[in-house]
């Protein structure tokens, strides 16, 4: 009789041993499965997010120096002196073409790299309304080429008042 307790006592740490193992094994399966969703979550932070926030910080700052570059060319053309170099103006458009060309090249690799609906539909946006901004630099440089700039602008700022009365 004692001899039948044992092996009742010994089968059920038997099957204790079996279960608790079991348990461990699926608790260390489940830590894993968490583990590699915070490694994706962290992977999807720094590759992903960070490369797309790397290239839109990058197009401010080459559409910041297109925007400088029609400053100093409208100043240099407006002044009450008239000490206009040409060559100056020539290469400050040269510098304007090479801040767009960058800033194409950064949209379309951002194109590349967006894969979310909303994220597609935001960068349509802006890239339609970067289109729009790239006539009036065209119309701008045209002007700058033909050098009717102070009249060209003159009368780009009264179509833009004009416009902003209607609305």
């Amino acid at each position: 009789m004692f001899k039948i307790n044992l092996i009742n006592i010994s089968s059920r740490l038997i099957f204790v041993g079996i279960t608790l193992t079991i348990l461990f094994i699926s608790i260390i399966f489940i830590g894993f499965i968490s583990t590699n969703s915070i490694y994706q979550q962290i992977f999807d932070l720094f590759d992903d997010r960070y490369k797309k926030i790397e290239l839109i910080n990058s197009i401010k700052e080459h559409s910041n120096k297109v925007a400088e570059n029609f400053l100093e060319i409208l100043i240099n053309n407006n002044t009450s002196l008239k000490v206009k170099s040409i060559f100056k103006d020539i290469h400050n458009v040269n510098d304007i073409n090479n801040e767009r060309n960058k800033i194409l090249n950064e949209m379309e690799e951002l194109q590349k790299i967006t894969r979310t609906e909303r994220g597609l539909e935001l960068l349509k946006i802006v890239t339609d309304s970067y289109n729009k901004y790239l006539e009036l630099q065209d119309y701008l440089i045209k002007a700058i080429n033909n050098g009717t700039l102070i009249n060209e602008t003159q009368q780009l700022f009264n179509d833009i008042q004009e416009h902003h009365l209607q609305c």
